[in-house]
Parts: structure tokens; sequence; C-alpha cells
């Protein structure tokens, strides 16, 4: 029968985890070993464990699957905090593993102790516990979290010395797991022409892209969009590179380098069609004039 350490490495493995980053502790050991057992997966020893989030944070926004990331008990959990509210802001799939005390411990007053589930709940999107019985199912459900929209991170403690024990437990198919970008459905069109229903009596109206529209990867579409109407682009910084820089329709990026230049476009706005803006970013009061804003 497998470990809970070997289950782990192989379940990461198989939804397309490349690395593994992380400060390791004693109980990590068995988990590291396991992950060098495995092809196509490398544990990333890093000297903080803020970096080993935003890291792995980084892998998630490259990729789509989620990065994975992992922190010891305590100052440890906190450090690895950091880089998850990073991913938790920033809309980026992210699993965080971290130690745990023993259940033998839970009501104890133990060194570095803190409660890791308290902490991580504010800036996750689930946060659990591994069981030995479980360790598959919980981390492709995890994963499914972490993926789905709108993307985040994870937080599954792992708890101290389970790591050699053997699991029962028959891998689980990764079926609902998006491991791949999805088609771009009909939406974007009936919104196109629903949109124009707006505009066409419009003196200025603009296009504002933002990070959704990058997830769902409609760059075509927004160009033919805007050249279709002739309608000046503005982009939020995470939608950078959805759109030409040298396109005569390119209006700039907003708050960002050369804001006042972009300013002077959207301030004479009398309308702003938004293509997947999320106000993560920017609250749409905070830029734009009192015009109608539809999407």
């Amino acid at each position: 029968m497998p470990t809970v350490a070997q289950k782990f490495a192989h379940t990461l493995k198989e939804i397309g985890v490349r690395y593994v980053f992380g400060v390791p502790s004693g109980n990590m050991t068995d988990y590291i070993e396991a992950l060098r057992g495995e092809e196509r997966i490398d544990f990333v020893l890093t000297g903080h464990e803020g970096a080993a989030a935003f890291m792995a944070a980084v892998c998630g926004r490259l990729t789509g699957n989620p990065g994975v990331c992992f922190g010891t008990f305590g100052p440890g959990a906190t450090n690895l905090s950091t880089g998850v509210g990073c991913a938790f802001l920033d809309r980026l799939p992210l699993l965080a593993f971290t130690d745990e005390m023993p259940e033998h411990l839970e009501n104890r007053i133990v060194q570095m102790k803190i409660d890791h589930q308290a902490l991580f709940r504010p800036i996750t999107k689930w946060t659990t516990t591994l069981s030995p019985e479980t360790i598959n199912g919980i981390i492709l459900k995890a994963a499914g979290i972490a993926v789905s929209e709108i993307p985040g991170p994870v937080h599954l403690g792992v708890p101290a010395g389970i790591g050699q024990t053997e699991t029962t437990e028959s891998d689980n198919p990764v079926k609902y797991l998006r491991l791949e970008k999805q088609p771009l459905d009909e939406s974007f069109s009936e919104n196109s022409e629903k949109a124009f229903n707006f505009f066409k009596s419009a003196q200025k109206p603009i296009l504002a892209v933002g990070l959704s529209a990058v997830r769902a990867g409609i760059k075509k579409q927004v160009l033919e969009l805007a050249e279709k109407y002739e309608l000046p682009v503005v982009l939020t910084p995470m939608a950078k590179g959805m759109f030409p820089e040298n396109h005569d329709l390119y209006a700039g990026v907003l708050f960002h380098a050369l804001s006042g230049q972009v300013a002077k476009t959207y301030r004479e706005a009398d309308l702003v069609i938004g293509i997947g803006y999320d106000p993560v970013e920017f609250n749409y009061e905070d830029w734009m004039p009192d015009v109608p804003h539809p999407f």
C-alpha cells in the first residue's frame, strides 16, 4: 500500500503540478522523499516561506494549474500567508500546505502552535485538513476549487506524523479539474451585440479590459470588437498584453506608466464597456467619469 506521502506526491503530479516550493520541516521530509520518487515533479527549497508562496502563485498564473507551497508550524505558516494572500487578491490558483499538530496535541499549549485553519480562512477559498483515508480525494477537491472561477488559493493542513502511514484509498479520476482551457462559448458574441445597443448612440465609448478577460483567452475577440466599432481600449495592469500596444486604438494602462496621458482618453468617455473587468484591481468609481458602465 502507498504511504500518505507517496499518495500526496503522486496526486500532485497527476494534476499537472511541476514544482513544490517551501522550507522543509522534519514532518515534510517524508513528502520531499516521496516527490523524489515521482517523475516530472520536484521540491524547490526556498529561503523564506513567503517566497515559496509567491513562486507557487506565479506558477499558477503561468500554467493555470494550482501552484503548490509548504510551510511548517506557526511562523512558517504566517510567513506563507503573505504569498497566499497575494494569490487570493490576484485570483491565482494555489495549494498551500502547512504542518498541523497531531490530534492529541490540539488542545494543549505547544511551541509554535497556532490555529492554521483560522489563519488561512479569510484569505483562501477553502481550508481543510488532510487525513490518511482521503489524501487523493481532498487534494483533487482542493485543486478543483482553486482553479474554478474565481481562481484562488486553498489551504490544507497536514497533521504531523502521518507521512509514513499506509493508505488504502483508491485514486480518483481527475475529471473536473480544468487542466486545459475550456473553449469560449457564445456569450462573448451575444454580449458584444448587446453592447452595440449601448454604444451606437454614444459619442465617445471606450472598452476597459480586465484580468478575467485574460483567463477567458479572448484577446482575438477584443481586438475584433474594438476594430469593428473603432473603440479605444484601456487595460488594467493585470490585463497588460491583451491589446497590441502599437495599435491606433490602444489607449494605455490604468494607474500605470503615463497614467495622466491615459486619463485624457477615459475622462472624455461618455460610455465605458467593461470586458472581464474585476474591481479587485480598481473600482470603477476610482477612475471613470460619471457615465454608464453596463458590463
